[in-house]
């Protein structure tokens, strides 16, 4: 089946698209686990009472850092399921 021009940069942008979170999610790792080593660093250079401390922050806030990820990832299930509904050509492979 031929696809049309505007069907055939659909199929690039996601493309596009996918490269970008793949892209995205490998910068995430490196960042994650360089921030990580530093993080386990500064907590063996303190006092017990404030390495719990440090640590239980450091969870904290990546609790709400996942949260918010998670949130982001529902918002866009729901955009497409609701786009190939409105729109049965979205999001659907040629």
């Amino acid at each position: 089946m031929r696809l049309s021009g505007r069907a055939k940069g659909y199929d690039g942008a996601v493309q596009l698209i996918r490269l970008l979170v793949a892209a995205v999610a490998g910068i995430a790792v490196v960042v994650g686990y360089i921030h990580e080593r530093r993080r386990l660093e500064v907590i063996s250079k303190l006092p017990g009472d404030k390495a719990r401390d440090y640590y239980e922050a450091g969870r904290a806030r990546n609790e709400r850092v996942m949260w918010v990820v998670a949130l982001a990832l529902l918002i866009a299930a729901v955009t497409i399921v609701l786009g190939q509904r409105v729109l049965p050509s979205f999001g659907a492979a040629a």
